[in-house]
């Protein structure tokens, strides 16, 4: 009786000890950063990309470059990742489907997935 007894009793008093030492801890909750609707589309530090039928236009930097094809925009985004402010995006013309498409792929390659749209 005494080997049954003493097993249930080290049982009892470990289990006692785990919840009286276990603290829950409090759960912290982050309010999500809200962002402005509107925006200065003049500001230069908005990376401002128009689609068009045969090239692509950024206006970034005060600077508008012209594109005739979607690896010289991956060239583009490669060499400014570090300068591009990947809050400050905003693409007009993102009209046609193909384009669409491989605009988007190469955005999320360069770790870019909210960007705004415009329609002019």
């Amino acid at each position: 009786m005494r080997q049954l007894i003493l097993p249930i009793f080290i049982f009892t008093l470990t289990s006692c000890d785990f919840v009286t030492q276990s603290k829950s801890e409090p759960a912290i909750t982050i309010a999500p950063v809200t962002k402005p609707s509107k925006f200065d589309t003049n500001d230069s530090s908005f990376l401002k990309l128009e689609i068009k039928e045969d090239k692509f236009e950024i206006n970034f930097l005060n600077k508008v470059s012209v594109l005739d094809n979607i690896n010289k925009l991956d060239t583009f985004f490669q060499t400014n990742t570090m300068v591009i402010n990947k809050d400050k995006i905003v693409i007009v013309g993102f009209d046609t489907v193909s384009k669409n498409k491989n605009v988007t792929e190469l955005l999320k390659k360069h770790g870019i997935s909210k960007f705004r749209i415009l329609e002019e």
